[in-house]
């Protein structure tokens, strides 16, 4: 898996955006969705909650950071060949990039889905 981003650098692209969204770091969803959670933990006066968002967002860091840190900064072992491996095709990169600059959308613009929802049915 080291160095696997150079052969694939959408895919783990997308992987990285994903794995910080999973982790709830600014700027992509899941930051916004830990935060909202956070705010309402705090306001509903439940504090063991927080312990757990804490917990969760450590496991997240904890098995997800290793893996894309290797494959951005790793090297491949000795004798190593990525023979055959190469980025995957259009179909699924176009959807997982998409994905990805969505989620990063709504990390900046939280707000923007949301009032789109209320337009629409008030």
């Amino acid at each position: 898996m080291g160095g696997l981003a150079r052969t694939m650098p959408f895919t783990f692209g997308a992987f990285a955006v994903a794995t910080l969204s999973m982790i709830g770091a600014p700027p992509v969803a899941g930051f916004v969705t830990k935060w909202e959670l956070l705010i309402g933990t705090i306001e509903s006066g439940s504090f063991g909650i927080i312990l757990i968002l804490l917990a969760s967002t450590l496991l997240n860091v904890g098995y997800f950071a290793p893996v894309t840190y290797k494959a951005f900064f790793g090297k491949r072992p000795p004798g190593e060949v990525y023979e055959g491996i190469k980025e995957a095709p259009l179909a699924m990169v176009i959807p997982l990039c998409t994905a990805s600059l969505i989620s990063v959308i709504i990390g900046i613009y939280p707000n923007f889905f949301m009032n789109l929802v209320k337009a629409v049915i008030g």
